[in-house]
């Protein structure tokens, strides 16, 4: 089935909401997360911590507080159902096992024209047909298309203003305190909101989170690309501009110093490593401006030394069924967003979609 396409033109947040539970699997996507919060022994927080975070979500971004009632209304589901989905990362981060990493993104900002993207988005392998592409008009006016799982709000995308976001999760020592904004809910509102890489990180400053991640935001005025990594933690939030060589990856580990300090160990972090030093390798390929050879550079897999392109291994080993869902490039000169379902192994330079 692939990534479903929902365009809504609704104003009005509530509206674009229902028209999102409506037209997508929301239903399906929370079972799909019942199961992967009991895998994980945290069903019996998933209530208390989704409740708490929209809480938050009202207070730092009521619309998008109304865009989860909408979706609720629209998918039949209980409000704290959808609040549960947006805050899924929070609602994980309590978990006493270690979940892999996912997603490996790599930018490159030529010295003019846009920006050249490139992410594998891995998770787990039952969401594999339950993820949307979703064109909107967010309440600021802006057209913003993000890719996302159905019934949340947002993760990585575009807006029309030139801007652009990718998305690592990461983990940090001070991740599960007190629920904050869901990291999904602070991309989107970046997307809505930002204009340029500045005003993005004022509002990446501004959100009191619980969970960590990497978002990494670029900008195309027309003429110069710009962009950072800006990596976030409850504790705080370092920006990391390009390289001199205009470069900028992530994969899953702080790479800042100081947050890195604060990291929480696990025995997954040395494949997040091992994913950023082949990124570094296949920089003359993932700075192209042929998209071909870019995705041809994110071939890479465990036989390789590094699981970009990722397979589930043992269906008996819940922590072994991630696989890459969805490939994914922004094109800010023309505000599309790119992407390719399944496996970069599996697929054929034609199969590339665009919304």
């Amino acid at each position: 089935m692939g990534t479903a396409v929902v365009r809504t033109d609704a104003a009005d947040p509530r509206t674009r909401g229902y028209e999102l539970g409506a037209t997508s699997p929301v239903g399906r996507v929370w079972d799909t997360y019942k199961a992967i919060f009991a895998e994980n022994g945290v069903t019996h927080l998933a209530h208390d911590v989704a409740e708490a975070s929209f809480d938050r979500v009202q207070d730092w971004a009521p619309d998008l507080a109304e865009e989860m009632l909408g979706i609720a209304e629209g998918s039949g589901l209980l409000p704290w159902n959808i609040a549960a989905l947006n805050a899924r990362s929070e609602i994980l981060a309590h978990a006493v096992t270690r979940l892999p990493g996912e997603c490996s993104t790599a930018v490159f900002l030529p010295s003019s024209g846009a920006p050249r993207t490139i992410q594998t988005w891995d998770w787990h392998e039952a969401l594999a047909d339950l993820t949307v592409a979703w064109q909107l008009r967010s309440s600021s006016g802006a057209t913003v298309k993000t890719l996302t799982e159905c019934g949340i709000v947002g993760k990585i995308g575009v807006s029309r203003a030139g801007l652009g976001v990718h998305f690592n999760l990461l983990r940090h020592g001070s991740d599960s305190g007190d629920p904050g904004v869901p990291v999904h809910v602070l991309a989107r509102r970046v997307l809505d909101e930002a204009v340029d890489v500045d005003s993005a990180e004022a509002i990446i400053g501004s959100a009191p989170v619980s969970s960590s991640v990497a978002l990494t935001v670029i900008a195309f005025d027309g003429r110069r690309a710009t962009g950072a990594c800006f990596e976030v933690a409850p504790t705080g939030v370092s920006r990391m501009d390009a390289n001199p060589d205009g470069f900028l990856r992530h994969t899953n580990h702080f790479i800042d110093t100081s947050l890195s300090q604060g990291r929480r160990p696990s025995p997954l972090e040395p494949d997040s490593r091992a994913r950023l030093i082949r990124l570094a390798a296949k920089a003359p390929e993932l700075t192209s401006e042929d998209l071909r050879a870019r995705t041809a550079a994110m071939l890479s897999h465990t036989s390789d030394g590094a699981a970009i392109c990722r397979h589930p291994g043992r269906p008996d080993d819940p922590s072994q069924r991630w696989r890459t869902l969805v490939t994914i490039s922004l094109d800010l000169e023309r505000s599309q967003l790119r992407y390719r379902d399944g496996n970069l192994c599996d697929t054929t330079a034609d199969d590339w979609l665009e919304i």
